[in-house]
């Protein structure tokens, strides 16, 4: 299932990303919107895909400064046959994909004493089996074409103390060992690989979190507030530029110095 929508070019505006083919998945709403739309008004041509309908974030006024084109197409990230029917219409209608941003991800609040085996099965499939079923997928294009970009979403939590996550922190672990991975067998094919990591951000999903815990973690930054979705964009935009060209196996910590290397 997919929505195609024509966007015009405006004057003037930045496009690091011409012509260009990004798939940004959990793109109908928070950060995966907000990568998607930045990306499209620096010039590339995106897709929005998500399980759920983003033919709404299509349609925000933000895409009214991009360039090019975006389509929405329905994905179920964790399975290997949406990622196949996803290939298939993207080039169909842009060509192969240049850049992959796996986006979707499950944070679950679940003290250790309390999680089942089904729990933490469906975390890691959430947040790691389908970033290693999107480059699978999509890989095999960029290789092709000698040029590819993977930005992975990890959490800056994986290097902070929080409770009632073992699960999600095992999984986000897994995504900052996945990327290694891909940059060094994909570096010689010209493909990079990058993981992002942000602090709690302002998004649909993180108003789920006890304000108590968000207090407790802004106390501990040096900026005391939550991220903005624009703000992990543009992160993204820059490993997916060629401006980025010598960056691979790297993770990024977006956390106002909560975090720090």
């Amino acid at each position: 299932m997919r929505e195609s929508l024509e966007l015009a070019e405006t004057p003037g505006q930045s496009c690091i990303h011409r012509g260009k083919v990004a798939v940004v998945t959990g793109s109908a709403s928070g950060i995966g919107r907000a990568i998607a739309l930045l990306l499209h008004a620096e010039g590339a041509h995106v897709v929005f895909a998500d399980l759920a309908d983003s033919s709404a974030a299509m349609d925000g006024a933000q895409m009214e400064v991009g360039a090019g084109r975006a389509m929405s197409v329905q994905l179920d990230a964790s399975s290997e046959a949406s990622w196949d029917n996803l290939r298939a219409e993207v080039e169909a209608e842009f060509g192969t994909p240049d850049i992959l941003v796996n986006n979707v991800g499950l944070c679950p609040f679940v003290p250790f004493l309390d999680q089942d085996y089904i729990g933490w099965r469906s975390t890691m499939q959430i947040n790691v089996d389908t970033a290693f079923l999107g480059a699978r997928t999509l890989v095999p294009g960029m290789v092709a074409k000698g040029w590819g970009r993977i930005i992975n979403l990890a959490s800056a939590s994986i290097a902070t103390e929080q409770f009632g996550l073992s699960a999600y922190l095992a999984s986000k672990s897994a995504v900052v060992g996945l990327t290694r991975g891909l940059a060094n067998d994909l570096g010689r094919h010209g493909i990079t690989a990058n993981a992002i990591a942000p602090s709690i951000t302002t998004t649909p999903a993180t108003q789920v979190v006890p304000e108590d815990m968000k207090r407790q973690v802004y106390s501990r930054a040096p900026i005391p507030r939550e991220a903005d979705p624009r703000e992990i964009a543009s992160a993204v935009s820059f490993l997916a530029s060629d401006r980025a060209a010598f960056v691979t196996g790297q993770t990024l910590m977006i956390s106002g110095g909560l975090t720090k290397l």
